[in-house]
C-alpha cells in the first residue's frame, strides 16, 4: 500500500511540474535602458515604442546615447540585428548595425546611438530592435533631436 501512494504521490508531483512548464513555459523577454532626456543622465526601463530626446546640437557635432537591452526572461533571447531606420542617415548605431545576438537570462549588451548630421533640421527615426520576445517581438524606440546652425 505504501509503495502504490508513494507511487501515486510521485505521479502526481511530476504531472504538477510538467503542467508547469506547459502553462507557463520559460521564454526570453526584452527590457531596454536608457537616458531618454537630454541633460539629464537618469535611466529608465523603456517601453516599446517610447521616445528618446537627444535635443539639440550643431551642425557636425555628435550627440550620442547609451542604450541596454537586457534578457529579463528565462530563456535565451534573439535579437535579429540592431538598426535605425534605413530611410534616413542622422542616427546611426555604432557607426554599424550590430548583427544577430543572443543574449542569456540576465546578459545585456549596451551600444551607443548617435545623432549626426551636416545639415540643419529637426531629425526623426526609429531604433528598431526586432527580436523573439513573444510579447515585443517588433521592439522599437522613436528617436527625436535637432542639428542646428550656431553663429
Amino acid at each position: 500500500m505504501k509503495k502504490v501512494l508513494v507511487g501515486m504521490v510521485a505521479v502526481v508531483l511530476v504531472l504538477a511540474f510538467v503542467s508547469c512548464d506547459l502553462i507557463n513555459p520559460p521564454s526570453p523577454k526584452i527590457s531596454v535602458l536608457a537616458a531618454p532626456d537630454p541633460g539629464d543622465g537618469t535611466v529608465y526601463d523603456m517601453g516599446h515604442g517610447n521616445e528618446i530626446k537627444f535635443g539639440n546640437t550643431p551642425v557636425n557635432v555628435p550627440v550620442e546615447k547609451t542604450i541596454t537591452v537586457k534578457n529579463v526572461g528565462d530563456a535565451l533571447l534573439t535579437i535579429d540585428s540592431i538598426t535605425t531606420e534605413t530611410s534616413q542617415t542622422a542616427f546611426t548605431v555604432n557607426g554599424d548595425p550590430i548583427g544577430v545576438t543572443a543574449l542569456l537570462p540576465d546578459e545585456e549588451i549596451t551600444f551607443v546611438v548617435q545623432l549626426f548630421s551636416a545639415q540643419a533640421d529637426n531629425y526623426g527615426a526609429k531604433l528598431l530592435i526586432p527580436n523573439d520576445d513573444p510579447e515585443f517581438d517588433n521592439y522599437y524606440l522613436e528617436l527625436v533631436g535637432t542639428v542646428e546652425h550656431v553663429e
